[in-house]
C-alpha cells in the first residue's frame, strides 16, 4: 500500500506541473 502512494504522488506533481504550464 505505501508502495501505491509513493507512486501515485509523483505522476500527480507531473501531471499538475504540466497542467501548470
Amino acid at each position: 500500500m505505501r508502495n501505491t502512494g509513493k507512486e501515485g504522488i509523483e505522476p500527480c506533481r507531473l501531471l499538475k506541473q504540466t497542467h501548470g504550464n
